[in-house]
């Protein structure tokens, strides 16, 4: 599988051209910032973006991620009111929550205290191993991937 880092100010178009005719079966999407549902919990969207896509439940990857992230404190708590960096890691645990072959983040450790950013991007170039993994970010952790 790969790992695809998109660079510089027409990344995003890079990627839409690359992506313009594939199959988008199987990919989880995660934009920046995050879209979320200010008045639900994080764990009910993770729940939604479960059973939207056919589980009971997320998968193990969720747990996974909120571990990495250190983010179960978010879990039960609406969205509303978070910062950039909390928004970025529910969007996070909601992308990850649904079943894919291929996952797309962009911008994926904005708002990330540096502990969370590197655990975040060593994770993804783990995953990389196993599904393809599109990255749009000019953010200096990413420069040697």
């Amino acid at each position: 599988m790969t790992l695809t880092i998109w660079r510089g100010p027409d990344a995003a178009l890079q990627l839409a051209s690359h992506n313009d005719g594939l199959d988008q079966t199987g990919t989880s999407w995660l934009p920046s910032p995050p879209e979320l549902d200010g008045q639900r919990t994080v764990a009910e969207q993770a729940v939604a973006a479960a059973s939207a896509h056919g589980l009971v439940e997320p998968p193990e990857l969720a747990d996974f991620v909120v571990d990495l992230l250190d983010a179960e404190a978010l879990l039960d708590k609406p969205s509303w009111h978070f910062s950039r960096g909390e928004q970025q890691m529910a969007g996070l645990i909601v992308a990850f929550s649904r079943p894919f072959e291929r996952v797309v983040l962009i911008d994926p450790t904005a708002g990330l205290d540096a502990r969370r950013a590197t655990a975040l991007a060593d994770f993804l170039v783990d995953l990389a191993l196993d599904i393809d993994v599109d990255i749009v970010s000019d953010t200096e952790i990413f420069a040697s991937f």
